[in-house]
């Protein structure tokens, strides 16, 4: 949620819209044409498709009452998210290809510290970050950022919460 005023925002993409109107200085979004739509592209898809996936494994109970549904949901639900871990990874591959060393373009933006949340959450249900190693790297490239480092520091956020299962 972002505070500013009176105004309370509380979606992603309407978020970093706010924020790149704001600060355009600061360029958060691209502004040439192509690079900017790729990057509401990429976002929207990490809103619409990649969060929304975590809500399945984090909150199953919104989609049914019955616990051993619930169990399939979460663990479908599990499985699906690896493939986007995957596909994220993908993502930033195709970024290195192009030159960039960032999701965002030139430099550490909203899709990195979206990314770097989403990998956490696979944390958080079991998938061992390792298993997406480029993503893996590249997330904690984006927590020494000074910014993303102080807000860890202060939320007192671990970059990684997954535990092996027990045998």
């Amino acid at each position: 949620m972002l505070v500013d005023g009176d105004a309370v925002i509380t979606q992603i993409v309407a978020i970093a819209l706010h924020l790149d109107g704001l600060f355009p200085e600061a360029a958060l979004i691209p502004r040439e044409r192509l690079a900017r739509t790729r990057f509401i592209e990429t976002l929207a898809w990490m809103n619409n498709t990649v969060h929304p996936t975590f809500t399945h494994i984090f909150m199953p109970f919104k989609f049914t009452g019955d616990e051993t549904a619930q169990q399939a949901i979460k663990a479908h639900a599990i499985d699906q998210y690896r493939a986007l871990l995957d596909e994220l990874q993908g993502l930033l591959h195709t970024a290195r290809q192009a030159g960039s060393d960032w999701l965002s373009g030139a430099h550490c933006g909203a899709l990195d510290t979206y990314a770097l949340t989403l990998l956490r959450w696979g944390s958080i249900a079991g998938i061992n970050p390792e298993d997406t190693p480029e993503l893996w790297a590249h997330v904690q490239r984006i927590a020494q950022v000074p910014a993303v480092a102080r807000a860890m520091e202060r939320e007192k956020l671990q970059l990684s919460l997954y535990r092996p299962a027990a045998q």
